[in-house]
């Protein structure tokens, strides 16, 4: 007789996390101190991170033209991604940097903090720490500075609101991240699952709304800004879709392919050839995951697990700031009083996402300039999300779960109607939004 799997408590899954980004972590830096202090290796053999000579790099470039008053001229975002940047003019040159950066790690120790109440205080204020200020993501989103950060305080401060079942307010927040980079409308599944019609027609009337007000500092007509938003999305396009700037600290299934077309197609392929099948692809895959958490996953952070890896995996270009939304299923996992039997794994896949992989830079030497800092994190993400992916997938689809979702799909358009009735085949009740 086969004997029956541990189940993992909330606070051994945080302690393995933990364990797992701290030993990671330290490998990390005494590897890149051997590689440039007794090697005398450079870039990229001395960090795990970007160039080290153009630190905060994407802030400065955008804060700059930002303060110049040409950031509509010369950005790939929409216009209401820029407003958020009007609360740090009161703050002088530099320190505008660093209140960006101050405000950004504030709200993801909160977001995890938060999700910590079993513990012990100072369990809690360790396992903060150490699962947030010595990850990978964390620190690379520090780095670069990018936009992203403060597009993941939105995500986060409306998922906290869902939790707390204030989906109004949860809706207007996402609303306004959808604003800023479109793709976080992925997260409006999750007030589908809950029958919040109304609150996610909200989400995107406020993205719809705040985008039109986020013009208003543009002085010129619409047609011109249009204009040069379709000319600076040319230009992002030539460098980093089709060429290969999107390879390096990329995390999405794009850059997998482009790898290996690299490796063993090399001038064979046309990468606008794939652009339209990717599309598709990608599309088909979204649609798949929205079907499956309205209808089929209960679990709030599986749920939010697999919208944020379709948001990470599928857009053609994901550098590795993108990584910093994994804080969200991280918390709520954290949270989950579930008993599962595959915590243990879950607990391990997180822990090894979340560490450095710059290890190895297997195009260092390819005659193309932009490859040789492309190192192996741009294949062991993508397959470690994808089967974190898979094990919930596998996980949640039964003979029951199906014919559940069955149900699910008949009874959608019914508002208020409870989950579970007398004719059902299962018992299994969807959970509030907190657990």
């Amino acid at each position: 007789m086969p004997k029956p799997r541990a189940v993992i408590e909330n606070p051994d899954k945080v302690k393995i996390v933990g364990l797992i980004v701290l030993l990671g972590f330290i490998c990390a830096i005494l590897f890149h101190y051997r590689e440039a202090a007794y090697l005398g290796l450079r870039y990229p053999h001395n960090t795990f991170l970007f160039k080290p000579w153009d630190v905060g790099g994407d802030f400065i470039n955008i804060y700059t033209r930002f303060v110049q008053g040409t950031v509509f001229s010369y950005g790939t975002y929409p216009p209401f991604a820029y407003v958020p940047l009007y609360l740090l003019r009161p703050f002088p040159g530099a320190m505008a940097y660093h209140v960006f950066l101050i405000t950004f790690v504030i709200g993801a120790l909160f977001w995890i903090y938060s999700q910590l109440a079993t513990l012990t205080p100072l369990d809690r204020v360790t396992a903060t720490i150490t699962t947030t200020l010595f990850t990978y993501p964390f620190l690379y989103a520090l780095d670069r500075g990018n936009l992203e950060n403060w597009l993941f305080l939105f995500l986060m401060f409306s998922l906290w609101l869902f939790t707390k079942q204030r989906y109004r307010a949860s809706a207007i927040l996402l609303g306004m991240a959808i604003a800023m980079k479109v793709y976080p409308g992925a997260f409006v599944a999750l007030f589908l699952s809950r029958r919040k019609f109304k609150e996610a027609g909200i989400a995107i009337a406020v993205a719809i709304v705040v985008t039109a007000l986020g013009l208003i500092p543009y002085d010129g007509p619409l047609h011109e800004f249009m204009a040069a938003l379709g000319k600076n999305f040319a230009g992002y396009k030539a460098q980093y879709i089709l060429g290969d700037d999107g390879l390096r600290f990329s995390s999405n299934y794009f850059a997998v392919i482009k790898y290996f077309l690299i490796v063993w197609l090399p001038n064979r392929v046309s990468t606008q050839s794939l652009l339209v099948p990717y599309f598709f692809a990608c599309l088909a895959g979204y649609l798949f995951i929205a079907v499956y958490v309205i209808f089929i996953e209960k679990q709030l952070w599986k749920q939010v697990l697999l919208l944020t890896l379709s948001v990470i995996l599928f857009p053609q270009v994901s550098y590795d700031y993108k990584q910093v939304h994994l804080f969200l299923p991280l918390g709520l996992f954290f949270a989950a009083t579930e008993k599962g039997k595959r915590n243990l794994h879950y607990a391990v896949l997180f822990g090894l996402l979340l560490i450095p992989k710059a290890y190895v830079w297997p195009l260092e030497f390819d005659e193309v300039r932009s490859h040789y800092d492309i190192n192996l994190g741009i294949l062991i993400n993508p397959l470690i999300m994808t089967l974190m992916a898979f094990l919930v997938l596998e996980e949640g689809f039964s003979v029951a779960a199906i014919k559940e979702a069955f149900y699910e799909v008949r009874n959608f358009f019914v508002r208020n109607k409870p989950a579970t009735t007398s004719k059902r085949p299962t018992k299994r009740a969807r959970p509030q939004a907190g657990t």
